[in-house]
């Protein structure tokens, strides 16, 4: 279903708005496009209500998406944001909630949180947004697991008395910085921003921030087993005896489920050329193997990071046109997952390794 309108509705804290739709209470927003092509116009507007509002798509509302005032507390799951004016979400005044497993793209500001607003935003994929979240006065968000990639302009910019928690020692913030492209993170206060078990390039950011590294248990874990991600298919008269890799971490794992991307294809025959992979000429059929990966902890460089297991994956992609007794691997799939694991690597995040 697709609602698309600009309704007007007057608001006791905001006076006169142009809304397409309003949740009340506990409603449920579930299914539905939701664009609102009047000026300056909102797609959901949410104030002292605690809705539940997933697998929705959110397409060219002229300001925000989603707004969310008062004491309001929704569950914001599985949604898409695509070319808001303003912003994806727009937290105000005191609203919690819960913001998981959403995709933004291509919207002016992804998620924009103001007053003393504290939703919790975890495991969203924030990719090609002008900036991808914005922070003012007093609010103080809770981040973790988020993928903030590509943004225009700058991934998290903090101004005001806002104090996010990124992360501490005990609970990492686990968020992914990746080429933003003026800063990762730019924090315009005065006061410094502790940023614990994050994954950031320290030349792109700008601001007080202190990175405390981690001592303790890794931040993601690779497990061998018998099973990988996506289209693999085994021929009937060829049984593999090596193990493939598997990430446990669900949001990486979410990375190469439906990789397509011919440009990460590109990077990922970048870096197995960087890395001397493809001149490699074992014979797999009886290829066994241990990850290793401790090295890291310490910040060394070093080819202990599954150097074996990104060959095999290389050279069963590599197969993938051949169709004689071997594995239907999709390359854009096994790009993703050397993308991951190198990028890890770059980053020294430590990773732990664990023998089939």
């Amino acid at each position: 279903m697709w609602i698309v309108g600009a309704g007007h509705h007057f608001s006791p804290m905001f006076k006169d708005q142009q809304i397409t739709v309003i949740a009340r209470g506990n409603s449920k927003i579930r299914g539905v496009t939701i664009q609102n092509n009047g000026e300056q116009g909102t797609g959901l507007w949410l104030e002292n209500s605690y809705p539940e509002i997933k697998e929705n798509f959110f397409y060219q509302n002229s300001r925000e998406g989603i707004f969310v005032a008062g004491d309001s507390n929704p569950l914001i799951e599985d949604n898409v944001f695509e070319e808001q004016s303003s912003s994806g979400i727009f937290f105000v005044t005191r609203a919690q909630g819960i913001v998981i497993n959403n995709f933004f793209q291509g919207n002016r500001r992804a998620i924009a949180i103001t007053g003393q607003a504290s939703p919790q935003i975890t495991s969203n994929h924030i990719i090609n947004n002008e900036i991808g979240l914005i922070l003012s006065r007093d609010c103080a968000p809770r981040l973790r697991q988020n993928l903030i990639k590509n943004s225009t302009d700058t991934g998290l910019v903090i101004t005001g008395a806002a104090q996010p928690d990124l992360g501490y020692e005990e609970e990492p913030g686990q968020n992914i910085f990746e080429n933003n492209h003026q800063y990762d993170l730019h924090n315009k206060t005065s006061e410094e921003i502790i940023f614990v078990g994050n994954g950031i390039n320290p030349d792109k950011i700008a601001g007080p921030v202190e990175i405390i590294p981690i001592d303790g248990p890794d931040l993601f874990e690779v497990e061998m087993t018998d099973e990988a991600f996506g289209n693999l298919e085994e021929d009937e008269e060829y049984e593999a005896d090596f193990d493939l890799m598997t990430f446990t971490q669900d949001n990486l794992a979410k990375v190469w489920e439906e990789a397509e991307d011919p440009a990460a294809i590109e990077l990922g025959d970048e870096i197995i050329e960087e890395l001397g992979l493809s001149d490699r000429e074992d014979d797999l059929e009886s290829e066994e193997f241990d990850v290793e990966g401790s090295a890291l902890s310490d910040g060394e460089e070093t080819d202990s990071l599954g150097i074996e297991e990104l060959s095999l994956i290389e050279e069963l992609g590599s197969m993938m046109d051949d169709d004689e007794d071997f594995m239907d691997f999709d390359q854009g799939i096994m790009a993703e997952l050397i993308i991951c694991s190198i990028t890890m690597k770059r980053r020294l995040l430590p990773i732990q390794g664990m023998g089939a």
